[in-house]
């Protein structure tokens, strides 16, 4: 399979990979050790995959899944804490998400190649 669809298949597996990695994220930040282990896979696997749009679905699912615990829960409190592993964890979100953004690759410029950079012959 190539082209289009294995693009989207792909896109689709690293959404949900990037929402499990998120959840397990959430659901280790309470430990300093395991927010560093949680910072270090995210970080990890988001350089591992692609520029562009699979790089975007990877992180499209870690912020869709740290989102929802994000809110407030029907008791009325969160599972991600006003403590400095909540803001820790908060700040590895925005850097998931600027990190994403920051390597989409330019569209429409294309690279000079050899004979271009080359100079007149004479």
């Amino acid at each position: 399979m190539r082209g289009p669809a294995a693009t989207a298949l792909c896109a689709g597996a690293l959404l949900l990979f990037g929402a499990l990695v998120g959840l397990s994220a959430v659901w280790t930040h309470g430990r300093w050790w395991a927010l560093a282990l949680g910072a270090a896979a995210t970080i990890a696997a988001e350089l591992a995959t692609p520029r562009g749009l699979l790089r975007i679905a990877y992180a499209g699912g870690w912020i869709a899944a740290t989102a929802y615990f994000l809110l407030a829960r029907p008791e009325g409190d969160f599972v991600v804490a006003s403590d400095a592993h909540g803001y820790t964890f908060l700040g590895l979100a925005l850097l998931v998400l600027a990190l994403a953004v920051a390597t989409v690759p330019p569209r429409g410029r294309t690279r000079p190649t050899m004979g271009a950079a080359a100079g007149p012959t004479a």
